[in-house]
């Protein structure tokens, strides 16, 4: 957890530190500090990125939060109606 929190500090050397940290929560099924990760590198003033979003998307349909998922899938879709990847930003019920 230590190089977690020291790579968060560090954000011009890793840039992917939240993403990282958030992708290791979700390994081991802690799937609620795997979106504080994934949302934490807003609280550093960074707009959220496609991928980030995307990854909530599938952290909220794994936790079985259909509302959530949906309400980042509508956000992903506002920003890019013709959104590449439509397997993971498309009908989030289909899950």
């Amino acid at each position: 957890m230590n190089l977690l929190n020291d790579m968060k500090k560090d954000l011009k050397q890793f840039p992917q530190a939240y993403f990282q940290a958030g992708d290791f929560y979700a390994r081991v099924g802690q799937f609620d500090n795997a979106l504080k990760q994934i949302r934490g590198r807003d609280s550093e003033g960074f707009r959220p990125e496609e991928r980030y979003l995307k990854r909530e998307i599938e952290l909220y349909i794994r936790q079985g939060n259909a509302v959530m998922a949906q309400s980042k899938n509508e956000q992903i879709l506002k920003n890019d109606p013709k959104d590449p990847k439509p397997e993971i930003a498309g009908d989030v019920h289909a899950r």
